[in-house]
């Protein structure tokens, strides 16, 4: 598949950021993030888009307009401290794809890769800039549009509430007055959590190339199945189900590469969103990193592991359960607790090992109810939407499939560790084809 990139340029916002909005300082959960893009890539078919290069032109207007109310996305980030919104935009490449889209959906083995080259900059881009966009036009006449905003100015929350906020203005054709209202975001984070300064702190990344990131497709049948064999003593979610489910693979996996081994401690780490426990709560539309992840120390042995106990999700409803209380989010704003926490987050995402135990880590973050097919340019909901990948070593993300009816795991680990993990039986028992066109037509191929 050959990308050409046909133009490139820089979309700034359609009025000037005013000049006391000119300084967007960083919150201290900012400051936690990675230089990374929010890596997902809309598809839209041939029958929905017609004339693609209008198109372009029209995105092009109503992102200028969009950036007005998202002002921070079109600065640039100044070392780990805030943005200058210098109004220098946002960048915005259109090219030419040496296939028809259908191509892309039925390549289930390079669908990430290939989801990549059609997303802006690559997804571990480590430039200062703040959002990026990309307009690919296949050879059939359906667009993917590529859209790209740093991890480090806001989470997925706040990168969908921009998505929404966009395709608004797109359809209704511009930013009209009595529209600001359901479109502005309300951006508090370094209110809520101001940043610290200095701060040296560098998140880990790893190098893409050193990563495979594969997606893995549960239907509805398997879900029931995966939450019938873990939900025997809880009342377990999909997402729950899928969590613990993958967690023990990949113990089993781990052990299996690990004849020598007979402990081992998992460092296991789940994202959860602050908004609704903050008091007051903030609504879906306060923009910036308003999140916290969960760590969490779990032993397995090689004997008697194969089990369907829940392990994890026990100790994250009661994680979750305190972060519920007033309490949780008065004390998490102390400046002496944030440094506490950064030290533990620090040791936990390394993996390092207490005593001669090794130790494995696994970071969840689910995106199931997030609001990812409503991005409607006015051409209707996108046929699909794919994840580009990940540039965090042993990340599993969870995405609904369109209108709910499956779910989509993409899991990033190194490429050995991946020939085992997506080889495991009951992986392989439980996942369909890998293949976006077979999910969205809903047929199965035959096994």
């Amino acid at each position: 598949m050959e990308v050409k990139v046909i133009r490139s340029e820089m979309i700034k916002p359609s009025n000037p950021i005013p000049p006391h909005l000119r300084r967007h300082c960083l919150s201290f959960l900012d400051q936690l993030e990675p230089r990374i893009l929010t890596p997902f890539v809309y598809f839209f078919s041939h029958h929905q888009v017609p004339h693609p290069s209008p198109c372009s032109s029209v995105l092009k207007r109503s992102l200028s307009e969009a950036l007005t109310l998202f002002y921070p996305l079109a600065g640039r980030i100044v070392g780990n401290l805030y943005i200058d919104c210098d109004d220098e935009g946002v960048r915005f490449t259109e090219t030419r794809v040496s296939c028809r889209l259908s191509d892309v959906l039925v390549s289930a083995d390079d669908l990430c890769p290939n989801l990549e080259r059609l997303f802006p900059a690559g997804i571990s881009a480590q430039e200062d800039y703040v959002a990026a966009v990309q307009f690919n036009i296949f050879e059939c006449g359906g667009v993917a549009i590529g859209i790209g905003v740093s991890h480090r100015v806001g989470d997925a929350s706040s990168y969908f509430e921009f998505i929404r906020s966009w395709a608004g203005i797109t359809r209704s054709g511009s930013l009209k007055r009595e529209d600001w209202d359901s479109l502005i975001p309300r951006i508090v984070s370094d209110e809520i959590f101001p940043g610290m300064s200095p701060i040296d702190h560098d998140p880990l990344v790893v190098p893409v190339e050193t990563l495979v990131t594969k997606r893995f497709v549960f239907s509805d049948e398997s879900l029931a199945a995966i939450r019938g064999k873990y939900g025997h003593e809880l009342r377990l979610s999909r997402v729950d189900a899928l969590t613990e489910f993958i967690l023990q693979r990949h113990v089993q996996v781990t052990l299996k590469a690990s004849p020598n081994v007979d402990h081992i401690k998992y460092m296991v780490s789940y994202v959860i969103n602050l908004r609704p426990r903050l008091s007051p709560p903030l609504a879906a539309s306060a923009f910036g990193n308003i999140i916290t992840t969960f760590h969490f120390e779990l032993p397995f042995t090689r004997d008697g592991n194969e089990t369907s106990d829940c392990k994890l999700i026990p100790l994250v409803r009661d994680a979750v359960a305190g972060a519920n209380s007033p309490e949780f989010t008065t004390k998490f704003r102390e400046t002496r607790l944030q440094i506490e926490f950064l030290k533990e987050r620090l040791d936990r995402a390394q993996g390092k090992p207490r005593g001669d135990m090794p130790s494995v880590t696994l970071n969840f973050a689910s995106l199931s109810r997030f609001p990812v097919y409503e991005a409607d340019f006015g051409w209707g909901k996108p046929e699909w939407v794919g994840f580009a990948g990940s540039s965090r070593m042993n990340h599993v993300i969870f995405v609904d499939g369109k209108e709910g009816k499956s779910m989509e795991a993409y899991v990033a680990l190194k490429d050995e560790e991946m020939k085992r993990f997506q080889t495991d039986p009951e992986i392989v028992a439980y996942t369909e084809s890998t293949s976006a066109k077979a999910t969205m037509t809903g047929t199965r191929p035959r096994m």
